[in-house]
């Protein structure tokens, strides 16, 4: 049987909330979760545990979940002072973009699976971009140098 590691949570912000909207993503090996938390009427929060199986064992090397239908990304990331989000769809989504402390900071609208979002007015920094489309959500995480 596999054995598997698992980091402890890392918490972004410091209220408490239900949980929702998680979103999974794969990276050399590495199985991301990033999930919010609905704080009451003030926003949300932004949580993270990355799951590393142990890579001795075949049988962990051989599965290979099935990739999300419905995801983000940026292009460029890191970014100089504007990002292109897609959605992997290629449909239209509402994106939101949080700073670091769960905060919304802008909201997008990403038409034919496209959308520019303008960074020029904040500072540099790490940022999340959340998408949603129908019942289906994806986080991804922005770092912006100016």
């Amino acid at each position: 049987m596999a054995e598997f590691t698992w980091q402890g949570e890392e918490r972004l912000t410091y209220t408490e909330g239900e949980s929702g909207e998680p979103s999974i993503s794969f990276d050399n090996g590495k199985v991301h979760v990033v999930w919010i938390e609905d704080v009451d009427s003030t926003g949300y929060e932004i949580f993270y545990k990355r799951f590393t199986p142990d890579s001795s064992d075949a049988v962990v090397d051989q599965v290979k979940p099935p990739l999300p239908d419905f995801s983000i990304s940026a292009y460029p990331n890191p970014l100089n002072s504007t990002t292109i989000l897609s959605i992997g769809n290629g449909k239209a989504a509402d994106i939101f973009i949080y700073d670091i402390t769960g905060r919304q900071i802008a909201s997008l609208v990403a038409k034919e699976g496209k959308a520019v979002w303008d960074a020029s007015a904040y500072s540099s920094g790490i940022y999340f971009a959340r998408a949603s489309g129908g019942n289906k959500s994806s986080v991804i995480k922005l770092i912006y140098l100016k």
